[in-house]
């Protein structure tokens, strides 16, 4: 249940980026059609030779945007949850009934983690196996956390490519053919 929370909180900080994007990206085609209605003949603006020229570098700029703000979105998603593999590793090592020493010997390199874990349930007499749930579970919601900051920090970054090449393609797709047209 906890982890299904956590997993629609993610997605809800990941559908805010992502929801930036598509409408930034859509502005100036949005504009364009518009504009059309509103009679200013953008359309005819657009095919001219000028227009044409216009309208490419404006789609040049749109997909430089789309490729740059899907990058950033895919890095999110894709970032890592966790860091307790070697965790996981000892945990089902301890389930399976295995000795501290047999462990050492099938993995070798537990993290720095994992071995204070281990010094402090000799030390205490702390169970191993609650040590290393706890440690776990904390390990997981302080990835979830990240994430969560993460996305929301993506939401003010993804603005500065996207403005920065959604307002070049707005202003090529919509000044442009008015120029062209109250020009002609």
């Amino acid at each position: 249940m906890h982890s299904e929370r956590a997993e629609a909180e993610l997605k809800q900080a990941q559908a805010i980026p992502e929801a930036t994007r598509r409408l930034l990206l859509w502005l100036p085609a949005g504009t364009v059609i518009f504009s059309q209605l509103a009679g200013l003949e953008t359309l005819q603006g657009l095919m001219t030779p000028l227009g044409l020229l216009a309208s490419l570098l404006a789609l040049g700029f749109l997909y430089a945007g789309a490729k740059i703000s899907a990058s950033m979105i895919a890095r999110l998603s894709s970032a890592p949850r966790t860091q307790v593999h070697s965790l996981l590793a000892l945990q089902i090592c301890i389930s399976s009934g295995m000795g501290l020493s047999q462990i050492s010997k099938l993995i070798p390199s537990l993290t720095p983690r994992a071995q204070e874990l281990i010094a402090m349930s000799q030390r205490t007499g702390a169970a191993l196996q609650t040590l290393i749930s706890s440690e776990i579970s904390a390990s997981n919601e302080r990835a979830i956390s990240e994430q969560l900051t993460q996305a929301k920090k993506l939401s003010v970054s993804l603005l500065i490519p996207l403005t920065a090449t959604t307002l070049p393609a707005f202003l090529l797709l919509t000044i442009v053919p008015m120029i062209i047209g109250i020009t002609q």
